[in-house]
């Protein structure tokens, strides 16, 4: 059978309902005006605005994506019903970086549990304190998994992991999230949920 098909495509999201033959807009990242109003203070207009990263539910029929500049990204959306809502103020931000509160260029779901999402990325040279976050109720509150500030942070022992996330997979099996760290090997993340 046809399924629909995402792309990114400059600051919007397309989507083709016959295998990839034709294409229309299914999203559009709004104004960069946007993110000066949240805790991002340093939005560069609105030339250069791309889609980082997007992920769909298919359970529940929501498109998540992070929007941003050149530099990272600087917005987490949510399209559900035709409605695009930004929810990075839901997100925990770094109270130490007020230039990049946000640094996060990743976004990924739990296929069997779509509701726990994961939003995550690197800080350029140095290690990101907010590097993964975990949401467990569809986007509307955010915990950190990273062990570099364990005041920001839900762990409070154990190996440090998900300092500058490159790559985020859920296991879709085990619902592990597997994060590819810059110079730093594989972290595993256990899911919020028994998994016996």
């Amino acid at each position: 059978g046809k399924k629909e098909i995402y792309g990114g495509k400059g600051n919007e999201i397309m989507v083709s309902y016959d295998n990839g033959a034709t294409w229309e807009k299914y999203a559009e990242v709004p104004p960069a005006e946007e993110w000066r109003s949240q805790r991002n203070l340093q939005a560069h207009g609105t030339e250069g605005i791309e889609i980082w990263d997007m992920e769909y539910d298919g359970v529940n029929n929501i498109m998540y994506y992070v929007a941003g500049d050149y530099f990272t990204g600087r917005a987490l959306y949510k399209v559900e019903n035709g409605v695009t809502t930004q929810i990075t103020d839901n997100m925990v931000y770094d109270p130490e970086d007020l230039l990049y509160p946000h640094n996060f260029q990743l976004v990924t779901l739990d296929p069997r549990y779509p509701n726990v999402i994961y939003v995550g990325g690197y800080a350029g040279a140095t290690s990101n304190p907010i590097g993964v976050q975990r949401s467990c109720d569809g986007g509307k509150t955010f915990q950190v998994l990273t062990t570099i500030n364990t005041d920001l942070s839900i762990v409070k022992t154990g190996p440090s992991g998900g300092n500058n996330p490159y790559e985020m997979l859920v296991h879709p099996v085990t619902g592990e999230l597997w994060v590819l760290q810059q110079n730093a090997g594989w972290a595993k993340f256990p899911p919020p949920y028994d998994n016996n």
